[in-house]
This record gives C-alpha cells, structure tokens and sequence, in this order.
C-alpha cells in the first residue's frame, strides 16, 4: 500500500472544494437536476448525417434517458452507455 500523500494545508483544503464539488454534482444528477450529459456535438459525432432539428432531437432522447437512468441510481458509465444506445436506436445508422 503507498504512503499517505503529504499535502500543504492549501492542498488538501482545494481538494476537500473539488471533492465537495463532485459529491454535489452526483448528488445534483441522482435527483434529475444535473446539467444535461450530452450536447450536439456528441450528436454530430455519433451521427454526422442528421439534421439539425434531429440532432437537436437525439440530444433529447439521450439526456431524458440518462437522466431517467440516474434517478433510478445506474452508474454514471452503464448510465452514458445506454443512452447513448437509446438516442443512437432512435436515430438509427444509414
């Protein structure tokens, strides 16, 4: 096991606010008021070929269904994989 870290009081006191900061976003997210997961450039990434208004669309089937996902308390990551799968079964390949 590695040795403790020995971090200045200026050190340790910014990581306890990031780590603050993280805990509040999760917690934000379990409740279904964190900020949307994913934009249009993710969008645009997983399907290039779509319209701006279906795009647009894609971002909102993939963030209600990551949101609905984390209120029922799935991991972040199972969470982004399936609604990525959900937006992208929605708006399927040509």
């Amino acid at each position: 096991m590695p040795d403790e870290i020995d971090l200045s009081p200026e050190d340790e006191e910014a990581l306890d606010r990031v780590w603050a900061d993280i805990r509040e976003e999760v917690r934000l997210e379990e409740l279904g008021q964190g900020p949307p997961r994913w934009g249009l450039d993710r969008a645009r990434h997983e399907r290039p070929r779509l319209s701006p208004p279906e795009l647009e669309e894609w971002v909102r089937c993939a963030n209600e269904e990551y949101r609905r996902l984390r209120l029922q308390r799935v991991a972040r990551s199972e969470a982004d994989r399936l609604s990525l799968q959900a937006a992208n079964q929605r708006f399927p390949a040509e």
